[in-house]
């Protein structure tokens, strides 16, 4: 599984940094939303326990 940031904005009303990305996963099944959120916290240098993933689309 490979993630790739593909838009990054600061939302300073609600103290929040939004992140739009895509993941390629050639020859597997759609990663689950847990998975996401350990490899976004893995990219951004974050704990899993700020992540939240709000949109998922396959």
């Amino acid at each position: 599984m490979e993630l790739e940031i593909l838009a990054r904005r600061d939302n300073p009303l609600l103290k929040r940094t939004e992140v739009r990305f895509r993941v390629a996963h050639p020859k597997e099944g759609s990663p689950k939303r847990d998975t996401l959120r350990d490899q976004l916290a893995k990219t951004l240098n974050a704990t899993r326990d700020i992540v939240v993933v709000d949109f998922s689309k396959s």
